[in-house]
């Protein structure tokens, strides 16, 4: 009778534990884990911000909108046509950049490609550029047939089309703005 008594509050506990540990691994407002990859980019990005890795995260959010939620701010500015408009984060829904095969590309394409594999890639220049206070800003532009990046103002040599502003965390960084305006 104890044993099984023990048995029964042995697996509640384990219950109420797994009940509790959901809403820490979903912190994405309650948007539900839809693939294999996104467990897999959520992963990467948790190992990321372990390491102070924002290559790594920013790939991870390259691969998967559940990663972008997670590690977006609350509000997001975003900047279209000389207008700022303070996006949530649950609606944010036009992160640029997607990878594959380690390369960059814009998400549209990668889109595209995932319902079509004969759909033409855009593939994408992207600049990485780290402040002293720790806050990220990537740089993006198209490239052109001739392997440079093709429109927008000049930075480095290459030209923007926009760029993502990230800011440090007190363990990881988030998406606070994203520019997608051209000059």
């Amino acid at each position: 009778m104890i044993g099984s008594q023990l048995k029964l509050g042995f697996s509640l506990a384990c219950a109420l534990i797994a009940a509790l540990a959901l809403p820490a691994l979903a912190k994405d407002k309650g948007v539900p884990l839809e693939t294999e990859q996104d467990q897999s980019a959520l992963q990467t990005a948790e190992s990321a911000c372990a390491v102070r890795d924002f290559t790594l995260l920013l790939e991870a959010m390259a691969a998967s909108d559940a990663v972008v939620r997670r590690y977006s701010a609350p509000e997001i500015s975003v900047l279209v046509d000389g207008v700022v408009k303070p996006i949530a984060r649950e609606e944010y829904r036009d992160f640029p950049l997607g990878m594959l095969e380690y390369s960059w590309i814009s998400r549209a394409s990668m889109l595209a490609w995932d319902r079509n594999p004969n759909a033409e890639l855009e593939d994408l220049d992207v600049e990485l550029n780290q402040s002293q206070s720790d806050w990220w800003r990537v740089d993006f532009a198209p490239v052109s047939d001739h392997g440079s990046a093709s429109s927008g103002e000049a930075i480095g040599g290459h030209t923007t089309d926009g760029y993502l502003l990230f800011e440090p965390t007190a363990d990881c960084w988030q998406l606070v703005e994203q520019n997608s305006d051209t000059p």
